[in-house]
């Protein structure tokens, strides 16, 4: 039973008896961290104002800045765990004597008002050292980064033939080295989180009984310095410290640190004698909760909006038994509702894509077999394509309505042309493309067929990609309704134009663009 059935428990216990077990907020108060007070006079924007130790743990449950803005806190409410962060602004960047370049942006999904972007450095290294107080109990210390896919240099040239070295120590016993090879991925991190944000847990260290709220100073590096190769493309946003169960792993853990034939369930509970046959119902108890982490991880991935999308999938709602195997089917991509629009997930950036037939747009003519037909088409992703067989007024337009996290997209175009013609038919005669999100607006004009340095991408069975415009969803406009107005057309020359195959358009946030 979790914190939220606990208490929905005591509430029908209260209707049932006529007893207020939370008439003086004491098991409110109870699910507060420590050092409660102290976190309410340092919020950044000046002491927090609650009404009850209730309304205090909602606000909590939220991610509250403290001090200058460089450090946070938060409750996760699923867990009732106490989370604490620190933004890339307490770290130090040792790039003054060797030509590195920093800089400081706004990212979609960081905790804090900006995060440390690396745009050039032969050498990285970053340190940083946090004086914090802790209830007695273990802790993970994660690393919170992103890697920019649009970058072409330094880690995405492929992983660096060093490794970066990740240091950790707490001033006691613990000191821990790992070596990594950027750039990290969702499958070798941690945990991913909402704008493609990368967990990679580093150390899980311990706070003794006697270290319970003691200050506990921890040291703590990134670095690779040795490799020789320009490095860019990392977001940084900090670091985070994080409960977990703590269980002895060797003997010599358990003399050492006062804990021979103890265990701890969870951090802050009382330390109780057991017994040896009852390790093995603790394993098992243990592969039920790892295994419900493990769901509840897979969950995260999900985009917010995954039931609506569960539910109009052609077909029926999909059937799928587990959060994974539901990611797994979003990430192949499936059609929605009369198979004429599409859906997937970026594997490696978890971004949002959709896609939208030929057969969604308004094309001239496109009914009329003498100048277009309709068929299945190799490398499309829907069952039939608009083909021009000829025509001298080429005119097709679009009007998408799409609700999308926010972040920055792309909007694309998804032809090709018959490869056993010379194309002579399209020959100096632009082709004008214009498109608007009611904000930014943008019309070019192509030559068509472009060649491999001008178009945008080239994908599958030649299908060739032209991005008609950028936009961007801001984070006040979150999975606001957005309506993309879009044309292609040719009108003016009285030219015959010929083997045009439009499969649709596409839209992509920029991080999943190849």
């Amino acid at each position: 039973m979790d914190i939220l059935d606990a208490l929905d428990a005591y509430e029908d216990f209260e209707e049932e008896t006529n007893v207020r077990p939370y008439e003086d907020d004491v098991d409110w108060e109870s699910m507060l961290p420590p050092d409660w007070e102290s976190i309410v006079r340092r919020a950044y924007r000046g002491p927090l104002e609650y009404d009850s130790f209730e309304d205090l743990y909602n606000q909590l449950c939220n991610h509250v800045l403290l001090g200058d803005g460089r450090e946070g806190c938060w409750i996760e409410r699923e867990t009732g765990d106490f989370i604490r962060s620190y933004s890339a602004r307490s770290l130090d960047f040792n790039v003054a004597s060797i030509g590195g370049n920093w800089l400081w942006l706004r990212k979609e999904g960081s905790r804090f008002p900006e995060v440390a972007y690396l745009e050039s450095s032969p050498c990285l290294e970053v340190t940083g050292e946090i004086r914090t107080r802790l209830p007695w109990g273990s802790y993970s210390f994660t690393w919170v980064l992103q890697f920019d896919r649009e970058n072409t240099a330094g880690f995405m040239e492929g992983p660096l033939t060093q490794p970066a070295i990740f240091f950790f120590s707490d001033g006691f016993w613990n000191l821990q080295t790992d070596t990594v090879y950027f750039p990290l991925t969702p499958n070798t991190a941690s945990r991913v989180r909402r704008g493609g944000w990368l967990e990679y847990d580093h150390h899980i260290f311990t706070v003794t009984e006697d270290e319970h709220m003691r200050e506990k100073e921890l040291k703590f590096s990134l670095s690779e310095t040795v490799g020789g190769l320009m490095k860019s493309g990392l977001y940084l946003d900090g670091v985070i410290i994080r409960p977990v169960p703590f269980v002895p792993r060797t003997e010599e853990d358990q003399l050492y640190r006062g804990f021979e034939g103890l265990h701890v369930r969870e951090p802050g509970y009382e330390l109780e004698q057991v017994e040896v046959e009852e390790e093995e119902e603790k394993e098992e108890e243990d592969d039920d909760d790892d295994s419900d982490r493990e769901e509840t991880n897979w969950k995260k991935l999900l985009p917010r909006d995954y039931e609506t999308i569960v539910r109009i999938a052609k077909g029926g709602p999909l059937q799928y038994d587990s959060h994974r195997e539901l990611y797994d089917r979003l990430c192949d991509g499936i059609l929605l509702e009369d198979g004429n629009r599409g859906y997937w997930l970026d594997r490696g950036t978890n971004g949002v894509c959709r896609s939208y037939s030929a057969r969604t747009l308004s094309i001239t003519w496109g009914d009329d077999l003498q100048y277009w037909k309709w068929a299945e088409e190799n490398g499309s992703r829907f069952a039939e394509s608009a083909c021009l067989l000829q025509v001298v007024w080429l005119d097709v337009k679009g009007e998408v309505r799409v609700r999308l996290p926010s972040g920055r997209y792309t909007l694309s175009w998804v032809l090709k042309f018959d490869e056993e013609l010379e194309h002579s038919s399209w020959r100096n005669i632009p082709v004008t493309l214009t498109a608007t999100d009611g904000k930014v607006s943008k019309t070019q004009s192509l030559h068509f067929p472009l060649d491999a340095a001008t178009r945008s991408r080239m994908g599958d069975e030649r299908w060739e990609e032209y991005d008609a415009l950028h936009f961007k969803v801001d984070d006040v406009n979150d999975m606001d309704e957005v309506t993309l107005k879009f044309s292609l057309a040719e009108t003016a020359s009285g030219s015959w134009k010929y083997d045009l195959f439009i499969d649709g358009v596409v839209i992509r946030p920029n991080s999943a663009l190849a």
